[in-house]
């Protein structure tokens, strides 16, 4: 679907992309949000001046869908897009239904899948960059 370097962190859904909803990298690393016909980019991301090729620091990465299908992309406990998805069948009841780092190469830590909407304060407290958090 997508040409060049993308890479799945998360995902449900096919490993070819285009089925499930998850979180990807792709455009010099830019964090994303993918729900089928779905893009929620991390905008500032690029923006950054050393982001795109820090690989030394961590980031938590989120990403939620409530009951309404409104979708929320999350870097290190910021909002970074928001959106709507309108394909509704795309989040799967099953948790075998995930991929996890299809051509991803680095490191992937703590990878968690809820069966419920996240608020911004949980969010928060499980985030690495949460300083009540060790």
């Amino acid at each position: 679907m997508i040409p060049g370097d993308f890479e799945v962190l998360c995902a449900s859904g096919e490993t070819n992309w285009g089925e499930g909803f998850g979180v990807a990298l792709y455009d010099v690393n830019t964090p994303l949000g993918v729900a089928n016909d779905w893009l929620s980019w991390d905008n500032d991301w690029n923006s950054g001046m050393i982001l795109h090729t820090d690989t030394i620091n961590w980031h938590h990465l989120a990403i939620t869908a409530d009951d309404q299908y409104n979708a929320v992309l999350y870097r290190d406990n910021v909002i970074r897009n928001y959106s709507n998805i309108t394909n509704k069948n795309i989040i799967p009841e099953i948790a075998f239904d995930y991929v996890v780092g299809h051509s991803y190469r680095g490191e992937l830590d703590d990878i968690r899948i809820y069966k419920r909407t996240l608020t911004a304060v949980e969010i928060e407290l499980i985030s690495c960059r949460n300083p009540l958090v060790k």
